[in-house]
C-alpha cells in the first residue's frame, strides 16, 4: 500500500480502461476490495451536503448504507445488480470527477495513514459494518429533525475514510462520533 491511500484510489479510478464510457462494474473492479469504503462514503457525504436537506434523502441514503454494510461480512467487494453494474459513465465525467476529487484526496491523505490496523482490517470490518448499519438506522427518526443526521452521517464518513485508508485512528474517531450520534438519537427522539 502506498503512503497516499486516497490519492492512489483516485489514480485507480482514472486508470480504468480508456474507452469512451466506463461501467460501474469496471469502476468497482478498479478499487478492488477497498470498494466498501468509497461506497459507504458517497451516500454519507451526500447527506452532509446541501442535498441532505431534500425531504427523503436521509432515508434513501440510509437504505443504501444498510445494503452496502450488510454485504461487508460476506463479500470481498460490494455486489451490485447486473443492471447497475452495466450503467456507464462517460470518460469525460470520470476524468472530471477524478480531477475535482484529487485536491480533497491529497488533503485527506495528509491526515491519514496506515496505523492501528487492528481497527480497520480483517474482523474489524464486521464491527464497522454493524456500526454503519446502526448509524444508518438512526437516519430514519433523525430525518424529522433539521440536519439531525449530521452527526451519524459524519460518523459513517469517518468509518468509510478509515476503512478506505486502513487508518484505525480515523475509525476510532468514527466510533466516538457514533457514540455521540446515539446520544443525539436519544436526545431528539421524536416519539
Amino acid at each position: 500500500m502506498t503512503a497516499r491511500p486516497l490519492t492512489s484510489l483516485v489514480d485507480k479510478v482514472e486508470e480504468t480502461p480508456k474507452t469512451d464510457h466506463v461501467s460501474l462494474g469496471e469502476l468497482l473492479e478498479a478499487v478492488n476490495s477497498r470498494g466498501f469504503g468509497p461506497m459507504l462514503l458517497l451516500p454519507a457525504a451526500i447527506v452532509l451536503s446541501p442535498l441532505g436537506a431534500i425531504p427523503g434523502m436521509a432515508a434513501i441514503t440510509a437504505t443504501i448504507i444498510i445494503l452496502i454494510s450488510a454485504q461487508m461480512p460476506f463479500r470481498s467487494q460490494p455486489w451490485l445488480p447486473r443492471r447497475l453494474r452495466e450503467i456507464t459513465i462517460s470518460r469525460k465525467r470520470i476524468e472530471s470527477g477524478t480531477e475535482n476529487s484529487r485536491p480533497a484526496a491529497r488533503w485527506i491523505d495528509k491526515m491519514v495513514c496506515r496505523r492501528w490496523c487492528l481497527l480497520a482490517e480483517g474482523p474489524a470490518k464486521y464491527v464497522i459494518a454493524a456500526v454503519s448499519i446502526l448509524l444508518a438506522l438512526t437516519f430514519y427518526p433523525l430525518e424529522l429533525v433539521p440536519w439531525g443526521v449530521t452527526v451519524p452521517s459524519s460518523a459513517v464518513v469517518l468509518l468509510a475514510v478509515g476503512l478506505t485508508a486502513r487508518d484505525g485512528l480515523i475509525v476510532a474517531i468514527g466510533y466516538a462520533m457514533a457514540a455521540a450520534a446515539i446520544g443525539v438519537v436519544v436526545y431528539f427522539w421524536p416519539f
